[in-house]
């Protein structure tokens, strides 16, 4: 039981790892993007 407890904790920090990771490279490449498409417009 103590296992698959271990495994869900292991997965919720892999999880958050990978939201940080998401917002972090959504945060430097959302301004490039928007000045894209700024200048096709």
């Amino acid at each position: 039981m103590k296992a698959i407890f271990k495994d869900i904790v292991d997965f919720k920090e892999e999880i958050g790892r990978y939201i940080a990771f998401g917002i972090g490279v959504g945060i430097i490449t959302l301004p490039a993007i928007l000045s894209l498409f700024g200048k096709q417009s």
